[in-house]
Order: C-alpha cells, then structure tokens, then sequence
C-alpha cells in the first residue's frame, strides 16, 4: 500500500485551468471540512485548559491535532487503496458486515449527539442575544421555538445531494480548588473527561472520503495539502484562541460556555451572534452524513440518491424533526457528549483509521507511518477507556 499514488497533475499542463478553478474547487473543499470541525466544541475548550492546565491543554490541542491530522491522511489513502470512497463501505470492506454495522450505529450516536449540541448552542446564543435587546418573556424567545426557527432555515440545505452543493464561508463535576490565576498543569479526575473533548474539535473524518471523491481528478492528489491547512492552518489556531483568551480572563473557574462568563456588551452580541451563525451553517454538514448512513440502513436498495423528491423531502422533515425534538428536550447534553466522545468519537476519529492502516500497509513499508497508526489505535482506546470510566462514575 505504501507504494501505492495518485498521479499528480503536471504544473505545465492547463496554467488558468488549474490557476482558477481548481483553486476555487480546493478552497471550497477547505472551507467545507473546516466548518464541519469547527463547532460547538469551541465553547468548551477553555474549560478544558481549566482541567488541563494551559501548558498541558495546549500541547494535548497540538497532540490531537496531529493524530487527526494523520487519522484523515490514513482513511484517503487507504480509500484510494482499495478503491472506495465512503467510510461505511470502507470498513465493511476491511472488517465485514459486524464491522459496518458497528461502524453505522457509533456514527450515526455521534453525528446525532453533535447536531443536537449545534442547536442547543444555537438556542443558548440566541436567548441571551434577544435578552440583551430588551426582549424578555416572550413565546418567541422560548427554546424550542428557536430551534425550530434553526431547523426550518437550514431544511432546504439538508436536502442537498452532494456536500459541494451547500454554501460554505462558506455535567459538570468540579472536584478542582479554585486558584488566583491559570495554572500551567492541572492534573484531576476531571481532567480525563477533557481527553475526549479536545480531539472532537477537529472530528471530521466522516467527510474527508466524501469530499476526496467529489473533487475533480485534477485536484483529487491535492486532498493532503487541504487536509494539513484545514488541521493546522485554520481549525487550530482557532481553537488556541479561543481557548486561551477566556480561560487566561477568568482563569480556573471558566464555565462551559465561556460567553456567560463575561458581562453583556456589545463584543459579547456580536461573538454570541456569530458563533450561533457559526454553527447554523454546520448543521447541514453534519446532518448530510447522518442522513446518508441512515437512508442506505432504512433503504438498502436505493440510498438516498434512489428516493423520489416528496419521498426525500418526508425523510428529512422526520430527521429534523427528531434532533431538534432532542434538542429541546434534553437542553443539557454535557453528559451525552462525554459518553458519545469517549466510546463512538474515539471509534470514528482514531480507532477505525488507525486499524484500516495497519491492516493494509505492508510491513515493509515505511515503519514511521505504521508507529503513528499504532499510537492512534492506542491513544484512542485508552483516552476512550479512561474517560468512559470516569464520566459514568461521575453520573
């Protein structure tokens, strides 16, 4: 496998072709797959630090960084390998039926957990915004009918056929003392149930397959260049910020949602605002996954490309319906997302990748890409492990 390569495209052949539109093609396909990355978890990245210490949060930022950076490299070439360009069919391909299946159920836990995080944030935002312009007591304010409102404004872009079609930019147990100011090392109970936070800030392997495929052939060997700016160029530097900048205002005591630590102003609507468009915009990049793993469970013989448009547009009227339902219900899923983080999350992210990796490079092959995917199977198994352990003791 390691022998294996896509032609590049030759830089003499086509200049305005390759200059225009296959860079507006990877541009596209970088601002995709940040947006599915960058979310909701952004919110709780300074409380992370809280339960890390910010010297250990951020090298654990730059860690996990690296092995998704590393776990998104492995799915494509291993794709590219055995010629398969979704990740379901890949480990059907590579560990059978029981290994689709579990792939189908751990995505399709973590895809719902995560949209239903989206619009709980949404919800969260748009109430203190309203709040903060006078707006106080009214039906229109309530949470389930802002989600609602998210759902229906997103509904036409979840009936999307293809990824490149949407519009891109495109519990909490406090066993810590308090302390004056940041702390460079924070070692708790706590701190395990931020192992499986930080690396959901860069969980995006359910779309990197799809997107690969949806790129024209002449772009299909720049993936990699797009993955590593994506990882390291954009979603990290972020997550330093917005990381760090709270948690070094308000030190240990940092919430969950760091907004509500701060008084009303101006800066605060705006970045509350924001976030909340942020995250609007991510619904329909999450949900397309979702919707496909579970139209080709319900309809196996026709997937959701083979459903007639009234039959397409029930199917995601019921899906909508039940994550904002969720949503509104539940309200708090600090609980669900720990779990779905350190069992389905490290699955998807590290576990998965790491193995397809290894079962299909040659032992011959170059050792150090081996090593990495070892590093990611184990890392993943025990960060899922420990904080597994940890966030159902803590329940």
């Amino acid at each position: 496998m390691d022998d294996f390569e896509v032609p590049f495209l030759d830089n003499k052949k086509n200049p305005w072709y390759r200059a225009v539109l296959c860079e507006s093609e990877l541009w596209s396909c970088i601002a995709n797959l940040t947006m599915t990355a960058v979310g909701a978890v952004v919110l709780a990245l300074p409380q992370c630090l809280a339960d890390t210490g910010w010297a250990l949060g951020v090298f654990l930022l730059f860690f996990f960084a690296y092995l998704s950076d590393r776990s998104l490299v492995f799915l494509v070439r291993c794709g590219d390998y055995v010629r398969e360009d979704d990740y379901e069919k890949l480990a059907e391909r590579l560990i059978g039926a029981k290994g689709k299946w579990l792939f189908r159920v751990s995505l399709c836990l973590l895809l719902f957990a995560a949209l239903c995080s989206l619009l709980i944030i949404i919800g969260d935002m748009a109430i203190k915004d309203l709040q903060y312009i006078g707006v106080h007591n009214a039906w229109y304010v309530e949470r389930w009918f802002l989600t609602a409102m998210a759902m229906m404004m997103v509904y036409p872009l979840t009936l999307a056929n293809h990824l490149h079609q949407l519009l891109s930019p495109a519990m909490d147990v406090d066993d810590r003392t308090p302390a004056p100011g940041p702390e460079s090392f924070h070692i708790a109970s706590k701190t395990l149930l931020a192992l499986p936070v930080i690396p959901m800030a860069f969980c995006c392997q359910f779309n990197v397959m799809p997107m690969h495929r949806e790129l024209s052939p002449q772009n299909r060997d720049h993936i990699f260049p797009v993955i590593h700016l994506t990882i390291f160029g954009l979603a990290l530097p972020l997550y330093i910020l917005f990381a760090f900048i709270p948690y070094n205002f308000i030190g240990p005591d940092v919430p969950s949602d760091f907004l509500q630590a701060w008084e009303d102003n101006v800066v605060i609507f705006v970045a509350r605002f924001s976030i909340a468009v942020v995250n609007l915009l991510k619904v329909p990049l999450v949900i397309l996954p979702l919707r496909t793993v579970l139209c080709d469970a319900l309809f196996p013989k026709s997937g959701w490309s083979g459903l007639s448009t009234p039959v397409a547009c029930l199917v995601m009227a019921i899906l909508n319906g039940a994550i904002a339902g969720a949503a509104i219900l539940l309200g708090d899923l600090a609980t669900v997302l720990e779990l779905a983080g350190s069992t389905t999350g490290v699955l998807i992210c590290f576990v998965f990748p790491g193995l397809f990796y290894i079962y299909l490079s040659s032992p011959e092959g170059p050792k150090s890409s081996r090593w990495e995917a070892w590093m990611m199977t184990i890392t993943g198994a025990a960060v899922g492990i420990a904080s597994f352990t940890v966030t159902v003791m803590g329940m």
